[in-house]
């Protein structure tokens, strides 16, 4: 796999799938890269952000794709297609990042609300 990330300036994040049969990356050129594990092969190109991204994972069921980025921004994305869900702005803060790995956070509030506590955007 790291033969075909050579060609990713600025790789900020990587992630597998729950599944392990993707590859998310966070690439400095204000995208994200889905790639297939076994293969290598380039899936999809998510693009939406202004600025760099600074994270990217799946949700623990694999139906969402969270990323940050130094847009102040987090964008929400569906898996399967690809699409994007919802952006969240933070106008006083970057979102640096949404870790929600080994957690059991599938509802689209609930990863909402984690990331934005993680940031200390939302303090308890």
């Amino acid at each position: 796999m790291v033969q075909y990330l050579d060609n990713i300036s600025n790789i900020m994040d990587l992630s597998y799938s729950p599944d392990g049969k993707y590859i998310i990356c966070a690439a400095g050129d204000n995208t994200l890269k889905i790639w297939y594990s076994a293969n290598g092969n380039l899936l999809r190109i998510l693009e939406g952000h202004q600025s760099y991204i600074c994270s990217a994972s799946y949700s623990c069921d694999g139906k969402y794709i969270i990323s940050t980025s130094g847009d102040r921004t987090m964008k929400i994305w569906d898996s399967e297609s690809g699409q994007l869900i919802e952006t969240i702005y933070h106008m006083s803060a970057k979102i640096m990042g949404a870790d929600l790995k080994g957690t059991r956070y599938n509802d689209l509030t609930e990863i909402h609300l984690r990331t934005l506590k993680q940031n200390g955007v939302i303090v308890d």
